[in-house]
Order: structure tokens, then sequence, then C-alpha cells
């Protein structure tokens, strides 16, 4: 009898054993000890990443934490808030961390499953389009467990599943190193900015200042007619890369089946993330398109502000300080509109941006000159 090349496995199949860390709620106490209290934001691209942001317990609290989260080498830990679906394969023994209860734990069964083919099942656009399906919550998206465990798995053999992923490794080998030159260039971008600038906390340079809408108008008009958008690509605030702003992930709003609660950009707007902790997410698209409610679609005024200017600025320590005064005293997710309008600028000379932003679409060229084929390995 021919052997079917994939079967078809529950969850269950697939997950002997699935558990969270410890909410410190009534259990212990943040900022206590040397060992690492790992969370959703610790985990990135299969990566574990300790910075001086991390939390720390003291032992008493990780050893509490361990009795219900019983992590070893091996297992898989899952982000089921924000990034919903990011993971982490853990390489050695867990010495000295442990996880919060936003993070799920996975020991697969691996007379099935290579660990390695279960992350990338997770970065399938399928997967993703079940797990944004399946989550709850306004500000902050959540999957439960639950939810989880009415996934099933089509799956190949485990040499199938090793070749699969050697080349997908591959892949994210060549897209991670484009991805660090992309961060030397914004680096790059970065040092500019001040070298002609100065540091604009303290207008070390002198510059003129101006109100933030004597440079710039927020555009709050929401688009109402779905079929003359529908194919438009679709930017949320997930889009938007940190720190370099580059735009990745989005669909079409035919695709994502909603139109509610969305602003219409242009090859001329800024995009600004108006939610926390994403507050220095600001893009420069080159098309036009459709951006969720959680970000702001932001005209700059011709002749006295450029794009690339301003939104060096509103991706500065400068501007998310300021910014973030706001939502930490009313302890609110968001920003709104009034209060980055409020937000006062040093404003250079127009042809002095202007050079700054010449640099920068240099720059830009740049990045996207390189073959990726040169990075493979």
């Amino acid at each position: 009898m021919h052997e079917e090349k994939y079967k078809t496995y529950t969850f269950d199949n697939v997950v002997l054993f699935a558990r969270t860390g410890l909410n410190p709620r009534d259990n212990f106490k943040l900022g206590q000890g040397n060992n690492k209290y790992i969370t959703i934001k610790n985990i990135q691209n299969n990566e574990l990443i300790f910075d001086k942001n991390t939390d720390v317990v003291d032992d008493d609290a990780i050893k509490l934490i361990h009795k219900r989260s019983q992590i070893q080498k091996g297992d898989i830990l899952f982000a089921s808030i924000g990034r919903i679906g990011d993971m982490y394969i853990i390489q050695d023994e867990p010495n000295g961390w442990d996880i919060n209860e936003s993070v799920f734990a996975f020991t697969l069964n691996t007379k099935i499953i290579q660990q390695k083919y279960f992350y990338y099942i997770f970065k399938n656009q399928t997967t993703l389009d079940y797990l944004k399906n399946n989550s709850s919550g306004s500000t902050f998206k959540s999957i439960k467990m639950n939810q989880l465990k009415r996934m099933t798995f089509l799956l190949p053999s485990l040499e199938e599943q090793n070749r699969i992923s050697l080349k997908l490794d591959k892949c994210n080998k060549i897209i991670n190193n484009y991805k660090r030159i992309i961060e030397k260039y914004d680096m790059l971008i970065k040092s500019r900015f001040i070298e002609m600038f100065g540091n604009l906390a303290n207008n070390t340079k002198k510059w003129i200042i101006k109100n933030f809408t004597e440079c710039a108008i927020i555009d709050t008009k929401m688009v109402k007619d779905f079929e003359k958008y529908a194919d438009y690509p679709h930017i949320g605030i997930d889009s938007i890369e940190k720190e370099t702003g580059v735009l990745s992930g989005f669909r079409t709003v035919k695709e994502d089946n909603v139109i509610s609660g969305k602003y219409l950009f242009t090859p001329e707007h800024i995009i600004y993330s108006k939610i926390r902790p994403n507050l220095n997410k600001v893009a420069m698209p080159n098309f036009e398109g459709l951006c969720s409610a959680d970000a702001y679609p932001i005209l700059v005024k011709k002749h006295i502000a450029t794009r690339e200017y301003l939104t060096y600025v509103m991706r500065s320590d400068f501007f998310v300080s300021y910014i973030l005064t706001f939502s930490r005293r009313a302890n609110m997710p968001k920003v709104n509109k009034e209060q980055v309008e409020s937000f006062n600028l040093p404003l250079p000379p127009y042809e002095l941006q202007n050079q700054f932003s010449n640099f920068v679409q240099q720059i830009d060229k740049s990045k996207f000159e390189y073959n990726f084929g040169e990075f493979a390995a």
C-alpha cells in the first residue's frame, strides 16, 4: 500500500506537554535577585534577548516559577500576546532564568515533528492568519491555549522536515544578513542626523523652535469605501520595524477583510504608531495604501519640513520621551492627536533639511543595490 507523504496530526499529538510560566501577582516581587524573568519582549526570531530592561527575580521566585513552567532544553517558548507565535527553541538547560504566564512552553513529540519545523510552521502565513483570527483583545492581541489546541498539522516525514528546515535556515540567514546591513545604514543616518542638527533635546545648535502643527498635519479622516480600496495594501503597526521603519508583512485590505477604522496614506505621508511600546515606529511609505487606526498618517508641510527630517525627529528619544509623559501620566496605551500636536521641535533651515533628505534617499538606494545571493552560505 502506498504511504501518503503527509499525515495529519492534532495539537495534542504534536505537543506532549503545554504549560505557562507564572505571574508575579501574589507570588513574588520583581526587581530582586539576579535571575532573568522572561516575557514576550525577550523572545524574537528564535533568539532569547537579555538586555538592561529584562526584569529580575530572586532564587525563591525562580523555584516557584519552575514548578509551573518545568522548562528544559529542547522545549519551545511561544509568545501568546503581542507578537503572537514568535518562538525560541531552548538551546541549553535554562539556568538562571524562567518565564512569565504570557509565554507558553511546549514539549514536542520529536518522534513525529522536528523542533525547527514546528518553529517554521508558525512563520507560515496560513498559521499567522489562524492566530490572528482566533486572538482576542483590543490593544494587545493574545491567544488562549485552548485555541492552539484546536489546530491540526499536516506533516511530512522527519527526514523531509529536516530538509525543508535546512532550506529555510539558509533563507533566514540571507534575510538576517540583509537586515544587519539595513541596521548599519540606519546607524549611519542617525550619526549624520546628529552631526548636522546636534542634540535636539538641548537644541545645541540653537535652531528656531516650531510647533508640530506648523510643520505637519495629522490626517485622521477615515476611509469608508471598502470596494474602492479593497486591493490597496494594508499597514498595521506590526508591519513597521522599529529603528529602521522598514515596511513588511502587509496584505491587501481585501485579504484582511476589514475596512472600518482605516486611514488613507500616500507616498507623501509619514506613518506613525501611536501605541505603546511602539512609539518610535515611524515609516516613510513609497506607495499608496491604508493604515490601521493604531497609526497616524502625517502629511509634512512642503518647504517647511521634509519627510526625512520629521521622521528621524519622531524616532528620536527626544520625541518619544515627550510623548511618554502623556501616556504614563494617564496610564494610557495610546497617544492622541492633540498630544502629538503639542510637541515643539527645533526646525533647521529647509535647505539643510533637504541636504539630510538627499543623504537618506541615497542611503536607501544603496540598501537595495545589494544582491541577496552574495550573502548565501
